[in-house]
């Protein structure tokens, strides 16, 4: 996916707005809004006790276009 142009549509104190023009893999050209913040808080999901010697965690793999590909994270 490749950005074309962005523009600005809020520059607040917690997040930033903006709309990305962009061209998908399939040559298409669409908008996606982007949200830019300073952090978050989660809750990760065991599958096992977290004072087993090797406890599993519940992970997703999902593209973000923000990261610019795909990364493994928590649901």
């Amino acid at each position: 996916m490749t950005r074309l142009d962005r523009r600005a549509v809020l520059a607040g104190r917690v997040i930033d707005v903006s709309v990305d023009t962009v061209r998908f893999p399939d040559g298409s050209v669409g908008q996606l809004e982007f949200v830019a913040h300073r952090g978050a808080a989660a809750v990760v999901p065991f599958l096992d006790s977290p004072e087993s010697a090797d406890p599993r965690i519940v992970l997703l793999r999902q593209y973000r276009y923000a990261a610019g590909g795909e990364l493994w994270e928590i649901p």
